[in-house]
């Protein structure tokens, strides 16, 4: 599996880019603290998925899937992927289609870095796009759309 993990230091923001895969197996965004995992978005030709990850490496800590959801990703055609981080609650979005939710208190941590993998032959990543998360008036409406939909 191939990875590139860039320093940023964050609680709260969206991150946006686009990607293509190029006859890879899954992709994902991943986050860390500064002592290990946190959570990432995994994204295969049929499936997007928001995952809380495991923290510890010994520990009774667990990885848990959030949500997943059914796509249809074309190899060879470009999409956006946009996420949004605001305390315990991610969310994620393929081309403003398919939408991914979940929420875990350890996702509510101070982020360092992020990465980018890549299982399989190629993925490429354009438009890299990061910056604060500000809570929207209407969420409260939007998040409780989003959990009835589960």
């Amino acid at each position: 599996m191939g990875r590139s993990r860039h320093p940023i230091a964050f609680r709260n923001a969206v991150v946006q880019y686009s990607f293509k895969l190029d006859g890879a197996m899954a992709t994902s965004l991943s986050l860390n603290d500064a002592k290990g995992h946190v959570c990432r978005v995994i994204i295969t030709p049929e499936l997007l998925s928001v995952r809380k990850d495991r923290h510890d490496k010994t520990g009774p800590d667990k990885a848990a899937v959030l949500q997943t959801r059914k796509v249809a990703i074309e190899p060879g055609r470009w999409h956006t992927l946009l996420v949004e981080f605001l305390g315990p609650e991610m969310l994620a979005r393929i081309d403003d289609e398919t939408v991914a939710f979940g929420s875990n208190a350890d996702i509510d941590v101070d982020k360092t870095n992020f990465g980018l993998t890549v299982s399989g032959a190629s993925v490429s990543f354009k438009d890299l796009v990061i910056w604060k998360a500000q809570p929207n008036p209407g969420w409260a409406t939007t998040r409780t759309k989003l959990a009835a939909s589960r």
